[in-house]
């Protein structure tokens, strides 16, 4: 079974997610909207400090972690958003035949499809040692678009969730809608 689940890298909030292990990297459904002022006080800190605003914000870092039967096989790479999620949905277009995905960070999978396969390529083709995938990530992995598409319907109702919690604090920061700067994916975004 094919899981695409989105995640945050953030401050660590003293607990560590089952679902990612790693303190700091978290599933954006298991984030409380008590947390969440933190969090965006973090990743705003910067853009405040050089007297920008936050309509100059990147999106969250972080991405999707994918899945196969219970098993990590990719998951978000150096550098990488929430708005590399907007990948994942053209991979399931009818039009869509092959592409780097992910570009906000780096290394960046190349996909390919025929037919109803898709085949994303993690190959550090370049030989860079700093363009290598994160280590444990598979060098090819095979999904069918099919399965894509049932794991897509799952992703995007969390992220009309994550969207809809994130766009009842924009008064706080002064912004009609909160998600569209923070996630850059999803609806209306």
């Amino acid at each position: 079974m094919l899981q695409l689940i989105p995640v945050v890298e953030t401050l660590d909030l003293g607990w560590t997610d089952p679902e990612t292990g790693i303190a700091g990297l978290y599933r954006i459904n298991r984030l409380s909207k008590a947390e969440l002022p933190a969090i965006i006080d973090e990743h705003l800190r910067p853009l405040a400090e050089g007297g920008q605003t936050i309509e100059d914000s990147c999106p969250f870092l972080g991405g999707l972690m994918v899945v196969v039967d219970g098993r990590l096989k990719l998951g978000p790479q150096c550098c990488g958003d929430l708005s590399d999620i907007a990948d994942w949905f053209r991979l399931a277009e009818d039009t869509f035949s092959e592409a780097y995905i992910c570009t906000e960070g780096h290394p960046c999978p190349y996909v390919k499809r025929q037919g109803d396969a898709l085949t994303i390529l993690c190959t550090d083709e370049w030989k860079d040692e700093w363009e290598q995938f994160a280590a444990g990530t598979e060098p090819e992995l095979a999904i069918q678009r099919s399965e894509l598409l049932e794991a897509l319907a799952l992703l995007r109702k969390e992220l009309e969730q994550f969207c809809a919690t994130l766009d009842e604090l924009s008064d706080r920061y002064g912004v009609e809608r909160l998600s569209r700067i923070l996630v850059a994916v999803g609806p209306g975004a």
